[in-house]
């Protein structure tokens, strides 16, 4: 892929006031298995900008399930609930990560892309997060969304998803053999919805 000498950006998200959600460490699925209504999730990220190494770690938030409490009721919402999904894939390539996590069952976005070593972070604003889409994750089942492609683009940087790498079943079976066992049972894509039409990062990183 082309490399383009192009910082990532951080693109800050406005909004009304709002309750901040907590931030939790998704388990590795390499090390623990899947709790009571629990699922685990896998993907592969492609960065195409030559300041960032690689992604280190992932954010992804769950969205917050209704409450059976009437409008009048003084208590408290529930609060968001953020995990991290941390790269199980160092060394394996300049460019390409694998990212893995044990969440509870549920709808998701993601958040933030964060390079530990560079200090620079990727924040997916609204509309960020509706043109790249949701993903849900099924107790006792694996969420496999295929490859993300990061890459600049008309002097900003977009995030999208790979039509040419769906599945990270052949990468993971073959360098990253203590995942392997959870394309044994149950998988799902876990995207909502199909890619986009407008979704042009691979094609504009493969340019």
């Amino acid at each position: 892929m082309k490399k383009v000498l192009l910082g990532v950006v951080l693109i800050m998200s406005l909004g009304g006031c709002a309750t901040a959600p907590v931030i939790n460490k998704a388990a590795s699925p390499a090390e623990k298995g899947p709790g009571p209504g629990e699922g685990v999730v896998i993907l592969s990220v492609t960065g195409n900008t030559a300041q960032v190494n690689q992604f280190d770690e992932i954010r992804v938030t769950r969205f917050e399930p209704k409450s059976d409490k009437p409008a009048s009721s003084n208590a408290s919402p529930p609060r968001a609930q953020s995990y991290v999904l941390s790269q199980l894939s160092r060394g394996l390539a300049r460019d390409t990560a694998v990212f893995a996590g044990v969440l509870p069952a549920g709808e998701y976005y993601f958040e933030r892309f964060t390079d530990i070593d560079t200090s620079r972070f990727l924040t997916l604003n609204e509309v960020m997060r509706g043109q790249l889409g949701y993903f849900t994750v099924s107790a006792n089942a694996l969420s496999d969304l295929g490859r993300l492609v990061i890459t600049p683009a008309n002097f900003k940087v977009t995030v999208g998803r790979s039509t040419l790498v769906q599945t990270n079943e052949p990468l993971v079976r073959r360098f990253l053999p203590k995942l392997a066992k959870w394309y044994d049972g149950k998988v799902i894509a876990g995207w909502m919805t199909p890619k986009k039409s407008t979704d042009l990062s691979e094609l504009s990183a493969i340019a």
